[in-house]
């Protein structure tokens, strides 16, 4: 099977966005602020970083609270996720 390509990777979002439930897991409860995270697909965080204007600069956190604002969980978004998206996207 072939490898992707990041724009095949960047359009294809599976079953992503999804809620993922962290009660089950008290230590990730307490990181990250909640008990539901948002996992947003690649196509979101790309929209946002596509609203930031040409050399302002946002920080991956204010990034997360938007996207979760934005969903059903209103808590939090994945960070690690935001973080790789965040440096790939141009």
């Amino acid at each position: 099977m072939a490898k992707k390509t990041y724009n095949e990777k960047l359009n294809s979002p599976g079953d992503l966005p999804k809620i993922e439930d962290l009660s089950d897991k008290p230590e990730a409860v307490k990181r990250m602020g909640g008990a539901k995270m948002l996992i947003a697909a690649p196509m979101q965080y790309n929209e946002v970083m596509a609203k930031i204007p040409e050399g302002k600069v946002i920080t991956t956190d204010r990034i997360r609270d938007y996207l979760a604002a934005q969903s059903a969980t209103g808590t939090n978004a994945n960070p690690t996720r935001c973080f790789l998206l965040g440096r790939r996207l141009p």
